[in-house]
């Protein structure tokens, strides 16, 4: 068999040495498919006058679906006499949808004149998947719907509905329904729902609030750690914090560095704090101290100087200062990807909360605990 392959390639090398006649270069040709005989007419360099007549190159061509007759012309290198009339490539982007028409547009490089325009897109799409559209595929805004277009689209649903819409899609807040309808519709959603939207709907001031006695009522039906996010998350004032029993008997079933974290982040009362000796018997506890560094196996150690400062090292490294006395906790810098995991899990064990990124540890900042 390899015999036979070796004998095979030996001769099809002597055949494309011995020399050929035109005639006969031209039937061979001839006997090829018309894609396989331009490629072989480029190929050799031989001048077009082998290549095929025009009426067989365009019956071939015909035969093929737009896109592939473009992809053909501008692969076998023959000029753009060959490419559909603009008639016949505008009449197959039509029938496609708007996403695929502009996807082949751009990857046959058809040019501008090509999209489809603000009308057949208006045509083939809703105004929601049209504006999903426009931001997925960076169309220009000469292809954006208009905001009179939006606004007849929104006035199809109730208030909440719109609102949701205008936050999803991102639209213009010119779109808003009315202060009024706006206040109207917090009155009869949760405190959850009011919430979202003014977080979203940055343009929302607290204006647009309901009453403080409807805030209260919806504030009440949510556990006491939900109903301090929304107060935070809100900006409420203090009128509308529970009451200090409740505040107490909630920051009691937490850790010690739970409840420092509580107290920081929603800005309650340093008279919630646990006592500086408490704080200090917590985090100097043997076996505290034991289970924060078994988690890094022994990678990560807390030291105690006998005075103010717990030091927390990583490796061989002093990376962190903690003073019991000012509640500060400094920051050396950012070391490594693991150095920062010992800082952060660090700032979590003295009741500091969220850690840090790369870039704050990078500016060795002082946090107060």
């Amino acid at each position: 068999m390899i015999k036979r392959y070796n004998q095979f390639i030996k001769e099809s090398l002597m055949d494309e040495m011995t020399p050929k006649n035109d005639d006969q270069i031209r039937k061979a040709l001839s006997d090829l498919d018309i894609e396989s005989w331009i490629n072989k007419v480029n190929r050799m360099n031989w001048d077009d006058s082998y290549l095929p007549s025009e009426s067989e190159i365009n019956d071939y061509l015909h035969d093929l679906d737009i896109e592939s007759w473009i992809d053909k012309v501008n692969s076998l290198g023959l000029d753009n006499s060959y490419l559909p009339t603009d008639d016949e490539i505008k009449k197959y982007l039509s029938e496609l949808s708007i996403e695929d028409w502009i996807d082949v547009v751009r990857r046959l490089k058809l040019g501008k004149k090509y999209f489809p325009t603000h009308d057949e897109i208006k045509d083939k799409l809703n105004i929601s998947d049209w504006i999903e559209l426009v931001k997925y595929k960076r169309l220009g805004k000469d292809l954006k719907p208009t905001n009179d277009e939006v606004a007849e689209y929104l006035s199809e649903f109730d208030i909440s509905t719109k609102l949701y819409k205008i936050m999803y899609l991102n639209l213009d807040k010119s779109l808003l329904p009315s202060k009024n309808d706006i206040i109207k519709t917090f009155e009869k959603e949760d405190i959850s729902y009011i919430a979202r939207y003014m977080r979203y709907l940055l343009d929302l001031d607290k204006s647009y609030l309901p009453s403080e006695e409807i805030l209260k009522d919806k504030l009440s039906k949510e556990s006491l750690p939900y109903r301090l996010d929304y107060i935070k998350e809100l900006e409420l004032g203090d009128e509308y914090l529970p009451s200090t029993e409740e505040l107490k008997e909630y920051l009691n079933y937490l850790t010690l560095p739970e409840r420092i974290s509580a107290v920081n982040r929603y800005g309650l009362s340093k008279r919630f704090l646990p006592r500086i000796n408490k704080i200090k018997d917590y985090l100097l506890d043997k076996d505290n101290i034991k289970n924060f560094e078994k988690q890094f196996y022994k990678k990560a150690h807390i030291l105690y100087d006998g005075g103010d400062i717990i030091t927390l090292r990583s490796y061989s490294t002093n990376v962190a200062e903690y003073n019991l006395k000012t509640k500060k906790l400094k920051i050396n810098g950012w070391y490594s990807d693991t150095t920062s995991r010992h800082i952060n899990a660090f700032i979590d064990y003295i009741g500091g909360g969220r850690g840090l990124s790369k870039k704050e540890l990078e500016e060795a900042p002082t946090l107060n605990i």
